[in-house]
C-alpha cells in the first residue's frame, strides 16, 4: 500500500526513476495498474510526461495489468482499456496492442494470410522470403464480447 500512496501523490517519480522506460518500469506498472483504480488518474499523469521509451513501457505494463485484471476485475480491466484509448501516446498505445496481441497470432500458409478473430496483428507469406509482421488498428471497443469460432 506504501507504493501505491508514493506513486499517487509523486506519478512522474516513475519517470525520473526509470529514464530509458525498461523491464522495470514495465513491471512497476503493472503491479501498480493491477491493485487498484486509484492509480489510474495519476498513471494518466505519468502518461503525459513520458517519453517514447517510457511510454512503450507503459503500454506493456497496462497490457499485463489488463490481461491480468480480465479474470479477477473486469471493471478494473475495462478502466485500464479505456485509459489507454484515451491516450494520446502513440508508443503506449502500439505497445499496449503488440502485448495483447503476441501470444494470440496465428501463422497461416506461406503466401496466405491468417489471423486471430480477436487480433488486429497478421502474419503473411512473402512468397517464399519468408514472413512478415504487419499491424492494423486496435480495436479495444469490447474486448469482452464474444468472439466467433471458425474450425
Amino acid at each position: 500500500m506504501e507504493r501505491i500512496t508514493a506513486f499517487v501523490q509523486k506519478p512522474d517519480q516513475l519517470a525520473t526513476l526509470y529514464p530509458n522506460g525498461t523491464d522495470l518500469m514495465e513491471n512497476e506498472v503493472a503491479q501498480l495498474a493491477s491493485t487498484s483504480r486509484m492509480v489510474l488518474e495519476p498513471m494518466n499523469a505519468l502518461i503525459r510526461v513520458s517519453n517514447r521509451a517510457q511510454g512503450t513501457a507503459i503500454g506493456e505494463g497496462l497490457a499485463r495489468a489488463y490481461r491480468a485484471c480480465r479474470l479477477k476485475d473486469n471493471d478494473l480491466a475495462r478502466a485500464i482499456r479505456d485509459l489507454v484509448t484515451r491516450s494520446s501516446n502513440a508508443d503506449l498505445v502500439l505497445a499496449f496492442q503488440r502485448r495483447l496481441d503476441a501470444p494470440d497470432v496465428k501463422i497461416g500458409p506461406l503466401g496466405g494470410q491468417t489471423s486471430n478473430p480477436r487480433s488486429s496483428t497478421y502474419l503473411s507469406g512473402t512468397g517464399g522470403s519468408g514472413l512478415s509482421l504487419t499491424s492494423k488498428r486496435l480495436d479495444l471497443s469490447d474486448p469482452f464480447a464474444p468472439v466467433e469460432i471458425r474450425k
